[in-house]
C-alpha cells in the first residue's frame, strides 16, 4: 500500500514539474522577440547616420523655451495598450514617436493609420523585432527594414524616416543600410525598461529623474504581461508639462538640434 502511494505521489509531482517546464518554455518563447538587451558599444566616429541626442541647441531652440524632448514607445501597436497610450497623450496635446514592428502593423492596421491620424510620428522599428540584427547580413537587415515600409505605405503611403534597431544594437553593418535607405537611427537618453512590467511609480520615477532637455525617453507600447506604462504616463506627464518641457516628435527634436552627431 505505501509503495503503491509513493509511486502515484511521485508520478504526480513529474506531471507537475513537466507542466511547469513547458509553461515556462512557452512563456519564454512569447517573450524573446520583445526582450531589449543591453547596447553594444559603438565607435560614433565610424556612424554617418546615428543620431545622439544631447541637447537642443540648434537655430531653431529658443532660449526662452528650449525644454524640448521626445517620448518614444516601441514594438507597437498594441491592441490594448496602444488605444490607452493614444488617449492618454491626447488628453496632454502630448505629440510622440512609435517605432512600430512591421508584423505588428499589418495585424493592427487601424491602430496604425491612428497614430498617424492623431498627428503622432511613426518610426522603423523592423518587421520581425529582429534582436539578432547585429549578426544578420545586409539582405536580411534591408528586407526588414523595407517590409515595414510596404505595410505604411499601404496604409496612408506614409514613410518612416527615422529607425531603431531592436535593443539599441547598432554596428557599421546597420548604419551603411539606414544610410542608404536615408534613415536617421535614433536611440535613447532615458531607459524606463517598462517592457520589464515594473510598478508605474519606478517608471515615473526613472523619467522623472534622469530627464534632461533634448533627450530622448524610451517606452514601449507592446509588452508582454501587465503594462503599467499607461499608469506611469498619468504620473509624470504633468509634472514635465508643469515644469515647462514640451514634446516634440524625434524628427522635429533632430531638427531643431542640427545634424547627426560628428
Amino acid at each position: 500500500m505505501f509503495k503503491h502511494t509513493l509511486r502515484s505521489f511521485i508520478c504526480i509531482v513529474c506531471v507537475y514539474l513537466f507542466k511547469v517546464v513547458t509553461f515556462a518554455a512557452d512563456a519564454q518563447s512569447e517573450i524573446e522577440p520583445y526582450i531589449e538587451y543591453e547596447t553594444e558599444p559603438v565607435d560614433m566616429r565610424e556612424l554617418e547616420s546615428l543620431y545622439y541626442a544631447h541637447g537642443v541647441t540648434g537655430a531653431s531652440a529658443s532660449p526662452l523655451s528650449d525644454k524640448y524632448i521626445a517620448l518614444t514607445f516601441d514594438d507597437g501597436p498594441h491592441k490594448s495598450y496602444t488605444p490607452q497610450i493614444l488617449d492618454i497623450l491626447s488628453e496632454y496635446n502630448v505629440k510622440a514617436t512609435f517605432f512600430i514592428v512591421g508584423k505588428n502593423c499589418e495585424k493592427y492596421p487601424e491602430l496604425a493609420e491612428r497614430i498617424i491620424d492623431e498627428g503622432h510620428e511613426i518610426g522603423n522599428h523592423t518587421y520581425s523585432h529582429l534582436t539578432n540584427i547585429a549578426k544578420a547580413d545586409e539582405g536580411t537587415i534591408l528586407r526588414e527594414l523595407l517590409r515595414v515600409e510596404d505595410a505604411l505605405h499601404e496604409l496612408r503611403g506614409y514613410r518612416p524616416r527615422v529607425f531603431r534597431p531592436p535593443g539599441g544594437i547598432y554596428n557599421a553593418t546597420i548604419d551603411r543600410i539606414a544610410t542608404q535607405l536615408n534613415y536617421t537611427a535614433v536611440l535613447w537618453n532615458v531607459d524606463t525598461h517598462d517592457w520589464k512590467c515594473p510598478p508605474s511609480p519606478r517608471i515615473a520615477s526613472e523619467v522623472l529623474n534622469k530627464v534632461k532637455p533634448g533627450y530622448i525617453i524610451l517606452m514601449h507600447d507592446y509588452v508582454v504581461g501587465a503594462s503599467n506604462t499607461p499608469a506611469a504616463l498619468r504620473k509624470f506627464l504633468p509634472s514635465l508639462i508643469e515644469s515647462g518641457y514640451r514634446f516634440v516628435t524625434v524628427t522635429e527634436l533632430i531638427n531643431m538640434s542640427g545634424t547627426p552627431e560628428e
